[in-house]
């Protein structure tokens, strides 16, 4: 009975130990017999997860932190793309406890998430899905030099002045002259940093912008008319040229002459004409403004003689003062004189016997005997621009409108002159005259 009692009580217990280790390694958290254990959950998730859904996934937890000018989630998915070339997911534990699990979830060789698994109650599940801050792209700075007008744009953003890194940049092939204005175009540098891809860049400017070079980190512009601007003035020698308030010096003084007419200049009046100054300066970003201020301190006006502005002496109201009523006579004289009125147009007594003029108008005399039944009618006669040639002789500029009317026609006309007179021992005259 012994032996039989001991035999049951052996089973019994043998019984026991194998119920005891069925239970351990099917109903524990880690017992290897469990359907339900973290790798088959893991596993089990993954096969209902593709790799577009886990793409989806880690994007929408990891945004790239971009600046302005860049879209977050476009470039998080390219740097998603460059980073994770492959489809093929695998995943491997991290951490691993009596109650809880952690895997790393990868694609290729790229760890893409922390997978968070817990036991509770009788199962296990996957309690969390975590990206992991594994992709990353770098970043680079641009810089866009451009002038100080100028508007620039990345990627269709405005760019702000606080991304302004340098300003009053000079135009390398400035003049020295131009350095000297009051005031000349200058360039500024902007430098944005943070960038993962190569911005689309646009610069504008009211009148225009010209790219010079552009190689995905550096951009130069520069003005249409870069350099394009140049000025060329004749001015009475001894004044006072500036430009945008810049004083004109012999370096740019390109030479000088004596005025010279349109007439014939007694020898001993050559000495009392004019001299001019030639200044002439080019390479120029600004728009020349040029004064000029004659020796007594008045302001000159220019006129456009082809590409140059000329500048004449200021007109002497003294002499206009004291002459112009004998002036304005000769004009009436003499053209009252072409229109055949010979026998009472006396222009020869204003002019001076030794002059060339004297001798045409007393030739030509004869001729006009053809010339009769004209009947002379004046708008206007003037004279003006009087300039002294010393004490003994002056130039000035007559204007004369009339109209002539014979029975066959009527014509109206315009004339401006130049003349020359001189002082005589018996007052002034007219020593030569010619067709402005």
């Amino acid at each position: 009975m012994r032996k039989i009692g001991l035999f049951f009580l052996c089973l019994a217990v043998f019984l026991l130990c194998v119920a005891g280790g069925y239970v351990w390694l099917f109903l524990t958290p880690r017992g290897v017999l469990r359907a339900d254990a973290p790798d088959k959950v893991m596993q089990s998730w993954l096969d209902q997860h593709d790799a577009v859904w886990l793409r989806e996934q880690y994007l929408a937890q990891s945004p790239a932190a971009v600046t302005e000018f860049e879209d977050g989630p476009v470039v998080a998915a390219r740097l998603y793309d460059a980073a994770v070339r492959e489809d093929d997911l695998t995943f491997r534990e991290e951490h691993a406890a009596e109650r809880s699990a952690a895997h790393i979830l990868s694609a290729g060789d790229t760890d893409l998430f922390r997978a968070d698994l817990s036991f509770s109650g009788s199962r296990w599940d996957l309690t969390g899905l975590k990206a992991l801050d594994t992709i990353h792209g770098s970043t680079h700075s641009v810089s866009v030099l451009l002038p100080e007008d100028a508007a620039l744009t990345l990627n269709g953003v405005s760019v702000g002045e606080e991304y302004i890194a340098e300003t009053g940049i000079l135009y390398p092939d400035m003049t020295e002259l131009e350095k000297e204005f009051d005031a000349y175009p200058t360039r500024v540098r902007y430098e944005i940093g943070g960038l993962y891809e190569t911005p689309a860049v646009e610069a504008s400017r009211p009148d225009g912008l010209v790219l010079l070079s552009a190689d995905g980190v550096n951009w130069e512009y520069t003005v249409p008319d870069a350099a394009g601007y140049s000025f060329s003035v004749c001015v009475p020698q001894g004044s006072a040229v500036t430009v945008n308030g810049a004083l004109l010096t012999d370096a740019q003084l390109a030479g000088s002459s004596t005025l010279s007419p349109p007439l014939n200049v007694p020898e001993a009046v050559k000495p009392s004409l004019p001299s001019v100054s030639y200044y002439a300066a080019g390479g120029l970003y600004t728009r020349p403004e040029i004064t000029v201020t004659a020796k007594d301190g008045s302001l000159l006006t220019g006129t456009e003689e082809g590409s140059m502005v000329s500048y004449s002496l200021p007109a002497d109201d003294r002499l206009y003062d004291q002459h112009h009523e004998r002036v304005e006579r000769f004009l009436r004289e003499m053209i009252d004189y072409g229109a055949g009125h010979s026998w009472y147009g006396k222009p020869g007594a204003l002019v001076a016997p030794d002059s060339e003029v004297y001798t045409y108008l007393r030739v030509a005399s004869a001729s006009l005997k053809w010339t009769v039944n004209v009947t002379l009618t004046f708008q206007d006669v003037s004279s003006s621009d009087y300039i002294a040639l010393g004490d003994g002789a002056f130039l000035c500029r007559g204007h004369a409108e009339f109209t002539t009317r014979t029975a066959y026609q009527t014509k109206e006309i315009s004339m401006d002159y130049d003349m020359l007179w001189v002082s005589l021992e018996d007052g002034w005259y007219l020593w030569d005259l010619a067709f402005a």
